[in-house]
Formats: structure tokens, C-alpha cells, sequence
């Protein structure tokens, strides 16, 4: 049996993923009906990583597939992943994949 937590973190991810262009924090709480302390509390205990980063990190491997299978601009692809500077997103890509977008879909 699933618990409380359980559910409301598969909650969490359906609707990360089902917004992942315009998802913020305060729009997931409102979604889940929980406070940010409750949210925040709930990935720290039960995933031992931030609910941002959780999204960032969705956002990324978003931006990653959309690289990978379509022509998309790459200030298309950040826009489409909830980046709203193009700069920023490149800085956040190469942090986290160890290249820039634009080096990974030459070589991917």
C-alpha cells in the first residue's frame, strides 16, 4: 500500500511532467494543496534533494530528448523546457551534462 507521501510525490511528478514548460513551485503546491514547507519537507525526507532541483533537473532531461530527436532552435528547446533565458539555460546544460547543448546535439 502506497503511502500518503508516496501518493502526493507520484502526484507531483504527473504534474512536473504535465507542466514542465511553466511548473513552479508555488504552482505545485497550489496543485498538491500542500504549504512550500510541507512540499519542500517531503522531498527532503523522502528523496534527499530539493523539489527545484527535482524540476531542473526534469527540465534537463527534457531539453536533453528534444536536443536528440528534433530541429528545434535551441532557444526553442529552452523555452519548451520552462528556461526563459537561453544564456542561463546553456550555463545550467553544460553544469549539469558536462557540455553545451549545442555540443551535445552535434555529437549525440
Amino acid at each position: 500500500i502506497p503511502s500518503k507521501d508516496d501518493i502526493l510525490l507520484q502526484r507531483a511528478d504527473a504534474f512536473i511532467a504535465a507542466h514542465l514548460s511553466d511548473v513552479t513551485v508555488s504552482s505545485l503546491c497550489a496543485h498538491l494543496a500542500v504549504s512550500r514547507t510541507k512540499l519542500y519537507a517531503l522531498y527532503r525526507d523522502n528523496l534527499h534533494t530539493g523539489v527545484s532541483e527535482v524540476i531542473r533537473s526534469r527540465r534537463l532531461r527534457g531539453a536533453k530528448t528534444l536536443l536528440k530527436t528534433t530541429e528545434l532552435s535551441i532557444a526553442e528547446i529552452a523555452a519548451r523546457t520552462g528556461f526563459s533565458d537561453y544564456n542561463y539555460f546553456s550555463r545550467v546544460f553544460k553544469r549539469h551534462f558536462g557540455r553545451s547543448p549545442k555540443f551535445y546535439r552535434q555529437n549525440s
